[in-house]
C-alpha cells in the first residue's frame, strides 16, 4: 500500500525541516504552506509516497487534523502521521520572532492547543483506520541527523539516500537561548 506520511506539529516546532527530510526519502509532496493536496489527494495507485501536512494552526487557520488522515486513509493510501515537538521556549521565540502570536502567553497557549488537536485527531481517524504514529523531537533530528533519518526511512519502508543529502540539517535552537541571555 502506499505511503502517506501527514505531517503535523505547532507552528515552529520543525514542521517544514520534517518535510525537507521526507523530501530527500523521496516523498512528493511540498514544504510550502500551500501543499498541492490541500485541494484533494490523488488516488494511491498513481502515485508514489507522498508527504502532506502543516503547522497547527497554519495561516491562522486550526485544520482537521482527523478528517486529513481519514482522507489519506480514504484515498487508499497507508496513512503514518509524524507528530513533531520542539523545545517549548525556542517554539515560542521562534513564532515571535516571526510574528505568528503577539505574545509568550499566547505562544504557549497554541502550542497546547495544537497539540491537543493533533492528539485528538490522530485519535479521531485511528478508530476506524489503521494510522501509524512516530513522534520526532526537532532537537534529535538537528543532533543526530544520520541515525535519525536512517530510523524514519526504515519505519516508513523509504530508501535511504545517504548521509550527504541531509547536510541541511541543523540546530538553530541556540540562538534563542543566546539572544535572550
Amino acid at each position: 500500500m502506499t505511503v502517506a506520511v501527514l505531517v503535523y506539529g505547532p507552528a515552529s516546532a520543525g514542521n517544514h525541516l520534517t518535510k525537507r527530510v521526507l523530501a530527500k526519502l523521496g516523498c512528493r509532496g511540498s514544504i510550502k504552506d500551500k501543499q498541492p493536496f490541500d485541494r484533494g489527494l490523488p488516488n494511491a495507485l498513481n502515485t508514489g509516497p507522498i508527504m502532506w501536512g502543516h503547522s497547527v494552526p497554519s495561516n491562522d487557520k486550526w485544520s482537521d487534523v482527523g478528517a486529513e488522515i481519514v482522507s489519506a486513509a480514504s484515498n487508499g493510501y497507508s496513512p503514518w502521521v509524524i507528530v513533531v515537538t520542539r523545545g517549548m521556549y525556542p517554539t515560542i521565540c521562534s513564532q515571535l520572532k516571526r510574528e505568528r502570536v503577539p505574545n509568550r502567553h499566547e505562544a504557549a497557549s497554541d502550542i497546547v492547543r495544537a497539540m491537543q488537536l493533533i492528539m485528538e485527531g490522530v485519535g479521531r481517524a485511528s478508530d476506524a483506520h489503521k494510522v501509524r504514529t512516530l513522534f520526532l523531537s526537532y532537537e534529535e533530528l538537528t543532533t543526530r541527523p544520520v541515525a535519525v533519518t536512517k530510523w524514519l526511512a526504515e519505519e516508513l519502508d523509504l530508501d535511504w539516500p545517504g548521509a550527504e543529502a541531509f547536510g541541511f540539517v541543523e540546530d538553530r535552537n541556540g540562538k534563542h537561548w543566546e539572544e535572550e541571555r
